[in-house]
């Protein structure tokens, strides 16, 4: 079987017909299937008889194009047929698209028996801090899926075989292959339970994923670059651009109003996500550490060339995965989870926005254990649970100012309100909006989804004042 440029071993025509308009070609002999991708899916089957095989290879390289059979000059006897296909591209564009160039390295993550990615990462040991222990698991583990070693000379077509109703293109989509034909001997793929459990699959396998890249996450030493602002550029477009968070520009530059950017301004670009602080009177480095829920180990790593034992005043210093808005309140705040924002803010909500998507809150604002890596995290956002594919509304009259893929959210649409309020909706499934484009409430602006870093279908919603994160609910209709 010829699959556009691709090929498989195995019983080519079982692996190709698995749908539910199965059409039965009873033509023994050489199969060669085109599947040409122009707008939709399309297939045409040239069945021949094996004596006939000569004839055709003299033929075919001449062939400039072919539709539906139409000039094609192939002996009288050879028998074509044509197949519509299911339209799985444009599914896989909407829910399974590829991931951007940064996440590369997420991309060639390889489960194997030595690296199941089910091992999670230790927790930092932070003294004073305690967290809640209402952590929210979004995908049922292990119910709809088994695991598969793949063995020595075992192929996809072989692996779809042992599985009924599962398709070489289920497996591919499940486990986010890349090279359909490199498989590793003792590398582990996910086999869906049936097709309907493709999504949960690969839900698992992007959340095994993310484990194994954390457990390799280490602490760089900061480095700076330099970027000039240009004209559209806004803080949401330069992070994605930059691989990094909002909250890491906030912190790392110093701006009289952090809503504008101006044509000319230059930012500092920091190589991780984090902040720089300022050394103050008094400061010592397990206070500064504790007050921002950073290990002081992570911060002499990431400042190799300062001495930490003693701080000096107006020295500064970075601080790596911290935020800006999380200082003195934050820490105050303990489980009540409202992560370092004054009382003030909240009241300003006047629950003026209505809610995004209906369904329950499965993760707060404020401090957590992420439910993926496990480690101390500030979620500066809800998460409402939701099936994947529901319309996400905006919440209030504004203009897209980002919609692309952001990092660990994902997919994701950044509306701006007046007031210097704006609203994330992050880790969507598919994106209706375009930048630029005025959106009024209640309007469709993308779909529930769980790209990025995410454990299954869900919004991740998040209010901000002047960029800055606050807690959401106090904002949501009632």
């Amino acid at each position: 079987m010829v699959f556009s440029n691709s090929r498989f071993s195995g019983v080519a025509w079982g692996n190709l017909i698995d749908w539910d308009i199965y059409q039965e070609i009873s033509v023994d002999g050489f199969v060669v299937i085109d599947l040409s991708y122009v707008e939709v899916p399309r297939g045409a089957a040239y069945a021949f008889s094996l004596p006939e095989i000569m004839e055709v290879v003299s033929v075919l390289p001449d062939i400039e194009d072919i539709e539906d059979g139409i000039g094609l000059e192939l002996p009288s006897s050879v028998r074509i047929e044509s197949l519509q296909l299911p339209s799985l591209i444009d599914e896989l564009s909407v829910n399974f698209g590829p991931l951007p160039r940064e996440l590369e390295e997420f991309q060639a993550i390889i489960l194997s028996t030595e690296d199941d990615g089910l091992r999670l990462v230790d927790d930092e040991y932070l003294p004073g801090v305690e967290l809640p222990d209402d952590d929210i698991v979004l995908a049922e583990v292990g119910a709809n899926w088994r695991e598969h070693v793949v063995r020595p000379g075992e192929t996809l077509s072989d692996i779809a075989l042992l599985y009924g109703g599962i398709t070489v293109q289920d497996i591919v989509r499940a486990n986010e292959l890349v090279n359909a034909h490199r498989l590793s001997v003792q590398q582990i793929l996910l086999i869906p339970n049936s097709r309907d459990y493709v999504d949960d699959t690969l839900d698992e396998v992007r959340t095994r994923k993310t484990r194994i890249l954390a457990l390799r996450e280490q602490v760089k030493p900061i480095e700076v670059t330099s970027y000039v602002v240009v004209a559209g550029d806004s803080l949401w477009s330069i992070a994605s651009a930059q691989s990094l968070e909002v909250d890491t520009l906030i912190g790392s530059n110093v701006f009289r109003d952090s809503s504008l950017l101006r044509p000319g301004m230059v930012l500092r670009i920091p190589n991780q996500d984090g902040i720089f602080y300022t050394v103050r009177s008094g400061d010592q480095l397990d206070e500064v550490a504790r007050r921002y829920r950073v290990a002081a180990e992570r911060i002499r790593q990431a400042n190799p060339d300062l001495d930490l034992s003693t701080l000096t005043i107006g020295a500064e210093i970075f601080l790596p995965g911290a935020r800006p808005a999380i200082s003195e309140s934050a820490r105050r705040a303990g489980n009540n989870r409202q992560g370092g924002q004054t009382a003030t803010v909240n009241r300003s909500g006047n629950h003026q926005y209505r809610w995004p998507v209906m369904g329950r809150i499965s993760s707060s604002f404020g401090w957590r254990r992420h439910p993926i890596t496990r480690r101390n995290d500030f979620h500066t956002g809800i998460d409402i649970r939701a099936s994947r594919g529901t319309p996400i509304r905006a919440a209030r009259d504004g203009r897209v100012t980002f919609a692309g893929w952001m990092g660990a959210y994902g997919k994701t649409v950044v509306i701006e309100h007046a007031g210097g309020h704006s609203t994330l909706y992050a880790h969507c499934s598919a994106i209706l909006v375009r930048q630029g484009e005025r959106v009024t409430a209640g309007q469709t602006i993308a779909r529930v989804g769980s790209t990025g870093r995410s454990t299954g279908p869900h919004l991740h919603f998040e209010v901000r004042v002047n960029n800055r994160a606050v807690d959401p609910r106090p904002f949501l209709r009632r």
